[in-house]
């Protein structure tokens, strides 16, 4: 080996002695462990997000408890079946869900003006803005009576996230409660249960 060589593996090992370490939140282990605790607080964040709404077990026998709504289309506000002893099925949805634009293309041609198989049906929307709300139910083709839940003071008591559906019987009780999308054959089957009820 030369001087000159000597002399060259000296300057880079001074070169390597210059070089900084990477910072500690740049290590493998902590960028690792920042993922793992970054994804168990969007965990706990859904889960405790559904534990708060209301249980479907909680609300079964329960009076629906609801003032006269804002109608969504045409003037006036929307009247309660129960109010004239009639059961009713409740579809919570708004604009902001896609899961509610699919279950409304498949629901609404068979809910027609809001009555299935004798039941009143009522969607309930919970959209911010009644411009927005009557948007959605233009685009869907929705003909049954839909009540602007604005606060969203309906929402925010029965239904941790929409779509829902409510079979509340002719005396107002809550019979049954469907959390998700629902289909018509479902849909048929909570009905008949309501009749029956």
């Amino acid at each position: 080996m030369t001087p000159s060589d000597d002399a060259a593996l000296t300057d880079i090992g001074a070169q390597r002695a210059t070089v900084p370490p990477p910072p500690w939140f740049a290590s493998p282990t902590v960028l690792v462990g920042g993922a793992v605790a970054a994804i168990l607080l969007v965990v706990v964040g859904v889960l405790s997000l559904l534990a708060s709404g209301p249980t479907t077990s909680a609300l079964i026998g329960q009076r629906f408890v609801a003032q006269s709504e804002p109608a969504v289309a045409g003037a006036g506000r929307v009247v309660w079946p129960w109010r004239a002893h009639h059961p009713a099925v409740l579809l919570f949805f708004g604009y902001w869900c896609p899961a509610c634009h699919d279950e409304l293309r498949t629901l609404g041609p068979g809910l027609g003006d809001g009555m299935l198989d004798g039941v009143d049906v009522v969607g309930i929307d919970s959209d911010a803005s009644i411009s927005v709300a009557r948007s959605f139910v233009t685009a869907n083709d929705i003909r049954f009576p839909v009540a602007h839940d604005w606060l969203p003071a309906l929402t925010s008591k029965y239904v941790p996230a929409d779509p829902a559906t409510f079979f509340v019987s002719a005396k107002g009780q809550i019979v049954a409660v469907h959390y998700g999308v629902i289909t018509l054959r479902e849909l048929r089957a909570g009905v008949a249960s309501l009749v029956g009820a």
